[in-house]
């Protein structure tokens, strides 16, 4: 399903917000604020940056810029 430029504009804010917020988290801000998708204010710790990571994967998809964080190497 195709968003609509409202729709990806808000996710884009989402999007850029979040990895803001990773960033202070990664840096040692002790607590952070982003608000979700969802409508909710959702507080993330040094401790949660995975949940974070993940959040911010799940927006890059919604928004079709993919999940990946690296080149996928097949064996044979």
């Amino acid at each position: 399903m195709a968003l609509t430029p409202e729709d990806d504009a808000r996710l884009r804010r989402y999007l850029q917000d979040a990895e803001e917020a990773l960033h202070r988290v990664s840096i040692g801000k002790q607590r952070v604020q982003v608000r979700a998708d969802t409508g909710e204010t959702v507080q993330y710790a040094p401790a949660d940056a995975a949940q974070l990571r993940a959040y911010i994967a799940g927006l890059k998809i919604k928004l079709g810029l993919g999940g990946s964080s690296g080149p996928i190497t097949l064996a044979l």
